[in-house]
């Protein structure tokens, strides 16, 4: 995923122009730590899974959109073909919305945070 996600990266910013740019945006999830141990770490993996459901679905409608994980409870996401940085800095605003609705895991409601840069 993570080679994947830079190759991507990579061809995208050589077609990059000043009418087309490419955003990265780097997702960590807070709180994240505390289900592993708590809950367990079948628990977690249902967890990032649900997250990573979410991303896929946020980007599906996006032109050019990509989600990766990037390890442990880091996810980045590239946009391409972004007018701006208040573009990018909007779809961020949606992730972290869409990333704090509720998850129900192992029969607990589990809320998480997440810092996005």
């Amino acid at each position: 995923n993570r080679k994947m996600f830079m190759e991507a990266l990579e061809a995208a910013c050589a077609k990059a122009t000043d009418d087309r740019l490419v955003a990265v945006i780097a997702i960590d999830l807070d709180g994240f730590k505390p289900v592993n141990d708590v809950l367990g770490h079948h628990a977690g993996d249902l967890l990032l899974m649900k997250i990573a459901r979410r991303l896929l679905d946020l980007t599906e409608n996006a032109p050019g959109a990509l989600a990766a994980r990037f390890g442990g409870d880091e996810f980045l996401v590239m946009l391409q073909e972004v007018n701006g940085p208040e573009a990018a800095e909007s779809f961020a605003e949606r992730l972290r919305e869409e990333l704090r609705q509720a998850n129900l895991i192992s029969g607990h409601r589990v809320a998480i945070d997440a810092t996005i840069g």
